[in-house]
């Protein structure tokens, strides 16, 4: 109940503005058509306690007006601003969701390479989430996938200035290590594709996973709940 009325404290205000203000309203129009207090014949009638209620009645007709004046305002200020943020998450949406989107590939690619056990599985991994979907079947140089996800760097980096919890850190790390495992299982010679992971590539490979499983964990949701635009107050 407090978050709720936390979250919707003007209108709540609004709502006790607008019943008071109905309530006077009311009062009024019936004073208005001859509606009087009236006392027992026994009790004598005290003009001036009429006089002092139709007095606090007016200060409070007052009240309610300047208290409605006020609101209607302060709603007019608050809609602009409203719309405001609303078109600047809708402007800021197209490169954020670029840099998710890069950032999913990574992340998705990781979760591809944890059944690896060849040179060939990592190559296809990274072909498939860094490349286009023709190089998947040719035999390109390692080099050339490395350089892929060496570009990405920029759209990381920008993340930063695009979402309020981020990690450039991180990410550059996870694109150096996977830049990394790239060379380290690019082969020249035919035969060699087939073959397992050198230690040191099957080292590189549980670093990249892991560093993407941290990433996923700590940064994701966060960053999901300021691409949902539907949810802008």
């Amino acid at each position: 109940m407090k978050d709720l009325i936390r979250k919707r404290w003007f209108a709540f205000l609004m709502g006790i503005l607008i019943a008071i203000t109905g309530l006077l309203l009311f009062g009024l129009i019936l004073y208005c058509n001859g509606y009087r207090i009236v006392y027992p014949e026994q009790f004598e009638t005290s003009w001036d306690a009429v006089s002092g209620f139709a007095a606090w009645f007016g200060v409070a007709v007052s009240i309610a007006s300047v208290g409605a004046s006020l609101a209607a305002v302060w709603a007019a200020i608050q809609v602009p601003k409203k719309i405001a943020k609303k078109q600047d998450a809708i402007s800021l949406f197209e490169k954020r969701f670029d840099c998710y989107n890069t950032i999913q590939n990574l992340l998705v690619c990781a979760s591809q390479l944890e059944g690896s056990k060849t040179n060939k599985d990592v190559q296809v991994a990274f072909r498939m989430y860094f490349g286009q979907p023709e190089d998947i079947v040719k035999n390109e140089s390692g080099s050339v996938f490395a350089l892929q996800l060496k570009q990405k760097q920029p759209i990381i980096v920008s993340g930063a200035f695009l979402f309020s919890e981020y990690n450039v850190e991180m990410l550059q790390k996870i694109i150096d290590t996977g830049v990394s495992l790239i060379m380290r299982v690019a082969t020249n010679k035919a035969n060699t594709p087939s073959l397992p992971l050198s230690a040191k590539a099957a080292e590189l490979k549980k670093e990249y996973c892991q560093l993407c499983k941290d990433f996923e964990e700590k940064y994701i949701e966060s960053m999901e709940k300021e691409l949902e635009l539907n949810k802008i107050k």
